[in-house]
């Protein structure tokens, strides 16, 4: 019976030893194909778009959960565009400077707000909401990095983009350019 218990106990430890072994193989190989993949550029760069540059219509869906087309040439006012990630730490910082933006601006512009997330978490009267932009709008925005807020004129091109958290240079920009006093 000894020898029994003995041989079960080395077959159990191997058979952990091999399925440990396996994870971790399987776990490198998974590794070294996200390494290929983003060496080929699969994912979205980190890239500030030109000013100049066109952004095309494309679907999102709005707070309601209707998908909608989102247009950004021949408007009637510049369109000013918040784009973010819900579990991102600097987008919920600067959500609330965004939202004084609309607040002192909104009757020259129209304020957006992106989610690259499910739904819209940042909504309000001045702003309306979107969410999962089609991979034609995630692409032309270049949304790989959050926050980004874009001024985007009548004729739908870009007139200027600003990458990351209000403060420093970009906050005294945004303030000087929408007429907006940033308080917290």
């Amino acid at each position: 019976m000894m020898l029994n218990e003995r041989v079960r106990c080395v077959v159990t430890r191997l058979s952990s030893e091999y399925l440990l072994l396996t994870l971790l193989v399987l776990s490198l190989g998974g590794n070294a194909c996200l390494a290929f993949r983003l060496s080929l550029g699969a994912t979205p760069q980190a890239i500030t778009l030109t000013q100049g540059t066109t952004v095309p219509s494309f679907e999102a869906v709005d707070a309601k959960g209707v998908t909608r087309t989102l247009r950004f040439s021949r408007q009637l006012r510049p369109t000013v565009v918040f784009a973010y990630s819900p579990d991102c730490p600097w987008c919920t910082r600067t959500w609330p400077l965004f939202k004084q933006i609309a607040d002192a601006a909104s009757d020259r512009f129209t304020f957006v707000t992106l989610s690259v997330g499910a739904m819209p978490v940042y909504q309000d009267v001045n702003v309306s909401a979107f969410a999962r932009p089609s991979r034609l709008g995630f692409d032309a925005l270049h949304l790989g990095t959050v926050p980004q807020t874009l001024l985007i004129g009548v004729d739908g091109r870009i007139e200027r983009a600003w990458l990351g958290a209000y403060a420093g240079q970009t906050k005294a920009e945004l303030e000087r350019r929408f007429g907006a006093s940033f308080h917290r």
